[in-house]
């Protein structure tokens, strides 16, 4: 089954959200 683009940007913005989200705890952690 192939996804509408909507889908597929939708998706890889909750999975890029996530990884950067993650990424910027752990520099808050790093800092303190």
């Amino acid at each position: 089954a192939v996804q509408p683009p909507e889908e597929i940007l939708k998706i890889k913005q909750e999975i890029e959200s996530e990884i950067f989200g993650e990424e910027q705890t752990w520099g808050r952690a790093d800092a303190n």
